[in-house]
C-alpha cells in the first residue's frame, strides 16, 4: 500500500483544516492517506505562540523523513518549511504543493511558498485564481485544480427575506470583517431589527472588531459567537438570509461555498475564485463600492421574489461539482506509480 501524508500547520476550524479532515483515511484500498498537523492543538494565544517555535518544524520533518511516505502534500507556508527540511533529510519522498489562497499572506509566505514550487513534483490549488496569481510566472512541472466542495449540504428552510446576516471564518486582517461591519451598520440604520452573526476564532482582530461595533452603535445587533464546529455553525445561521464577507483576498473561499449551498445569498468581495462562481444579481451581490452595495441590499430586502430567485441560483451552483475527497484522491492516483481513483459513492 502506498502512503500519503497531507501536512497542515494545525488542526482547527479553518477551511484548509476542515477540507483535510473530510477525507476518511481508509477511502482507497491501495492508498494509506493520513492528515497530520505540525503543532499540537492549543487554545487562544497559546496556539499562536507555539507557531513561532522552530522545534516543531524540525521535529515534524525528522519524523516524516524517517517514515518515508511515498508522497507528502504541503498546505500553507509552515508546511513548506517542513517540506524543505524533509527534502534534505530524505530526497526520495515525492512532494506536492497544495495552494489555498490567491495571494501571499506576507513576505515569509511568499518566500517559502515559491521555494516549495521549485522542489515540488506538482502544484495543486483550490482554484484557478490561486494558480494564476501565485505561480503563473514560475517554472512548474504540472498543475491541477482540486475541488474544495467538502460535502453536499441540504439547504436551510426557505425564509422570507429579512436583514439577518452571517459570516464565518477566522477573524483576521485578511477577512476584513471591519468593512462588513460598516456595510451592516448602514443597513441597520434603515432596519433597526437587523442582526449580524459573526462566527470564527480570533485571528488577532476580535477586540478591534468589537470596539468598532460599539462605535458604530450596532454592538447589540452584532453577535460574536467565537469558533464553532461546522455543525454548530449551520445551526447558528439557520435564520440568516445573507452571507456577508468582505475578504481582501481568498482562494476558493470555503465558507462562501457552504453558505450558497445552505441558501444564504452571498454579499461578498469578488476576490480569488469568488469572482468566478458568484455572479452579480444572479446568485450574489458583489461588493466593490460600499456606497453601491448598500442600496442594492436595501432593494433586495424589499423584493422577496428576487431574493428567492437568487437563493435558488446560489443553491444550484454547486449541485454537480465534484467533492474534495474525490478530487484530491484522483489527483494522488494520477501520479506515476499509483492506480486510478474512480471516486466514492455519495
Amino acid at each position: 500500500m502506498s502512503k500519503v501524508i497531507h501536512l497542515i500547520p494545525y488542526s482547527g476550524i479553518g477551511g484548509v483544516e476542515t477540507a483535510a479532515a473530510s477525507i476518511n483515511p481508509a477511502v482507497h484500498e491501495q492508498v494509506g492517506f493520513e492528515v497530520r498537523s505540525i503543532y499540537p492543538q492549543r487554545k487562544g494565544w497559546r496556539q499562536r505562540a507555539i507557531t513561532f517555535n522552530p522545534w516543531y518544524l524540525y521535529r515534524t520533518a525528522r519524523h516524516i523523513a524517517k517514515e518515508s511516505p511515498d508522497v507528502l502534500i504541503l498546505s500553507l507556508w509552515r508546511s513548506c518549511v517542513v517540506g524543505s527540511i524533509v527534502r534534505m533529510l530524505n530526497p526520495e519522498i515525492r512532494l506536492i504543493l497544495l495552494l489555498h489562497n490567491s495571494r501571499d499572506a506576507h513576505l515569509i509566505d511568499r518566500f517559502f511558498t515559491r521555494q516549495a514550487v521549485q522542489y515540488s513534483e506538482q502544484v495543486w490549488a483550490d482554484s484557478a485564481a490561486s494558480l494564476s496569481l501565485r505561480v503563473n510566472n514560475l517554472p512548474v512541472r504540472k498543475t491541477r485544480i482540486i475541488s474544495f466542495l467538502i460535502d453536499r449540504l441540504e439547504p436551510l428552510p426557505s425564509l422570507e427575506v429579512k436583514p439577518v446576516f452571517a459570516f464565518w471564518g477566522r477573524l483576521s486582517a485578511q477577512k476584513d470583517v471591519s468593512r462588513a461591519l460598516r456595510i451592516f451598520s448602514a443597513v441597520h440604520e434603515k432596519y433597526p431589527q437587523a442582526r449580524f452573526i459573526v462566527i470564527g476564532p480570533d485571528g488577532g482582530e476580535k477586540a478591534n472588531l468589537m470596539r468598532q461595533a460599539r462605535s458604530l452603535e450596532v454592538g447589540d445587533a452584532v453577535e460574536f459567537a467565537g469558533g464553532l464546529s461546522r455543525a454548530e455553525v449551520f445551526r447558528k445561521v439557520k435564520d440568516a438570509c445573507f452571507y456577508l464577507g468582505t475578504s481582501r483576498y481568498e482562494g476558493m473561499a470555503l465558507s462562501v461555498v457552504e453558505a450558497m449551498q445552505l441558501g444564504l445569498v452571498p454579499v461578498v468581495t469578488p476576490v480569488g475564485e469568488i469572482a468566478n462562481y458568484c455572479q452579480q444579481g444572479l446568485n450574489a451581490l458583489l461588493v466593490e463600492q460600499d456606497s453601491v452595495t448598500v442600496p442594492q441590499l436595501i432593494e433586495l430586502l424589499e423584493n422577496n421574489g428576487k431574493y428567492q430567485r437568487m437563493r435558488r441560483e446560489a443553491i444550484s451552483a454547486w449541485r454537480k461539482v465534484p467533492l474534495y475527497r474525490d478530487s484530491l484522491l484522483a489527483a494522488v492516483c494520477s501520479l506515476p506509480g499509483f492506480s486510478g481513483w474512480k471516486g466514492s459513492a455519495e
